[in-house]
């Protein structure tokens, strides 16, 4: 798998912040945007307990309980201080290259950011 130029990039003010444990009934059984609006709703607590106003811009709630948000540096000391929170880091571009089956043409390429932000291209 090849990974494109912006593969890594951080993403200026944008954070992803996760929770230790939220105290959510999440288990197997809950539906993916049951977890997702739980622990959205939930990060929009902790950000307001905090005096942040930024807005949860994605949420995930299954594999790890976390938010992205806009944030400032001072935002990010304050989080980082909640007993809620296991901690916060810099959103990053992810970018991925599939290479077409041999004969085939090519492949194509998507990046994409935590927002769901992507862009693709067919590579020839």
């Amino acid at each position: 798998m090849v990974q494109p130029a912006n593969h890594g990039d951080v993403i200026p003010g944008q954070y992803i912040v996760v929770f230790k444990n939220s105290g959510l009934k999440i288990n197997k059984n809950t539906s993916f945007e049951t977890a997702r609006k739980a622990v959205k709703d939930f990060g929009g607590s902790v950000l307001r307990a905090n005096k942040i106003s930024a807005d949860v811009q994605r949420s995930y709630g299954k594999a790890i309980q976390g938010i992205v948000a806009q944030l400032s540096s001072d935002d990010v000391s304050r989080l980082e201080n909640d007993s809620r929170v296991a901690y916060v880091e810099q959103d990053r571009q992810v970018a991925v290259i599939f290479k077409g089956k041999p004969g085939s043409g090519g492949g194509f390429s998507c990046s994409s950011n935590t927002l769901g932000n992507y862009s693709c291209k067919w590579r020839s």
